[in-house]
């Protein structure tokens, strides 16, 4: 696991925030054209480009900055977790978790950004984020929709990057999970009867 890791943080972070960027370039494209404008990558973080301006400078649009690891940090997960298990074809697995992971990854992208967004056109503290000094030049979101965003960024930043490389892993893994926790039970049933 720890070099699986190290090779993600070192190589592989890169690649996969590329591909990561481009997926949601072109679904922010799609979705949020009249708020966003572009992505652009800034040192392993993404810069938004909105067409927000804020109060003070109307005139001028508002770059949020977003941090980018826990999207992409599944990825040296789900690659440990397939080459720690034994008896498989690892390239093969890691080659479909990885796919089936991209969409995990960039639905959480996606989630974070709206977040973002929303943090910062509502003017309001949430969680554990804290919007910038200046207010932007947007209607807000309704509390009911704000809180949702919330829920959403919460699941993109603490729980789907390490259930779902897990999750895909067992899914890949079927035979070997069941075939260890069918183990376990029947260890734990011979015990009780032997004790």
């Amino acid at each position: 696991m720890p070099i699986s890791l190290a090779f993600w943080w070192f190589f592989g972070r890169e690649y996969c925030l590329l591909l990561l960027q481009w997926l949601v370039s072109g679904i922010t494209d799609l979705l949020l054209a009249d708020k966003i404008v572009g992505i652009e990558a800034n040192n392993m973080a993404w810069l938004l480009k909105t067409s927000l301006s804020t109060v003070e400078k109307p005139l001028e649009t508002v770059g949020l900055p977003v941090a980018t690891n826990r999207f992409t940090v599944g990825f040296g997960l789900l690659w440990g977790l397939v080459l720690s298990t034994p008896g498989i074809s690892h390239w093969r697995q890691v080659l479909l978790g990885t796919l089936m992971l991209i969409p995990v990854a960039t639905l959480m992208a996606m989630m974070y950004i709206q977040f973002q967004l929303a943090l910062n056109i509502n003017h309001q503290p949430i969680l554990t984020e804290v919007p910038r000094g200046e207010y932007l030049l947007a209607l807000p979101y309704p509390d009911y929709l704000y809180y949702l965003m919330a829920v959403g960024r919460q699941l993109a930043v603490l729980v789907l990057p390490t259930l779902a490389p897990l999750a895909i892993w067992s899914l890949l893994n079927r035979r070997f999970v069941q075939g260890v926790i069918l183990e376990s039970v029947l260890t734990q049933t011979t015990r009780r009867h032997s004790a």
